[in-house]
């Protein structure tokens, strides 16, 4: 097997392996329904957990 026909064989497997772990997997939670991508949070989902995390650090805040 030559270099191109590897580079070309592994190319094919990956792009037929990516619907695969692309799929999306959604939690429902208080805060709202968060997107999962692969097991990473999709970019509104980060958005909605750092809003959450700031929201709760303000209402923990010591005033004094």
């Amino acid at each position: 097997m030559t270099t191109k026909q590897f580079l070309f064989a592994t190319t094919a497997i990956a792009l037929l392996a990516a619907p695969v772990f692309a799929q999306a997997e959604t939690v429902n939670t208080r805060i709202g329904t968060l997107e999962l991508q692969a097991g990473y949070p999709s970019k509104e989902t980060a958005e909605k957990l750092f809003d959450e995390m700031d929201f709760q650090r303000a209402t923990q805040a010591d005033p004094h």
